[in-house]
C-alpha cells in the first residue's frame, strides 16, 4: 500500500504555495505549532486515531 501522510491540514499556520513558490506564514516561529484537534486525534499511545487503527478500524492518519 502506498500511502501519502501529510500534516499540511493540521498545522496552525501552514507555509503555502502561491505561483510555484513557498510563500511563509507572517506568524512569528517555524510553522510547527499543530491544532489542538490534531494533537489529541494523534496522541500517543491513546489518541482517537491510534485506538481505532489498534481495533482494526482506518489506518492512523485516514
Amino acid at each position: 500500500m502506498n500511502r501519502r501522510i501529510t500534516l499540511h491540514g493540521h498545522s496552525l499556520h501552514p507555509a503555502v504555495v502561491v505561483g510555484g513558490r513557498y510563500s511563509i506564514p507572517m506568524a512569528p516561529g517555524h510553522s510547527i505549532e499543530m491544532m489542538p484537534e490534531s494533537l489529541n486525534r494523534f496522541e500517543f499511545p491513546g489518541g482517537e486515531a491510534r485506538r481505532a487503527a489498534s481495533r482494526g478500524g482506518q489506518p492512523v492518519g485516514a
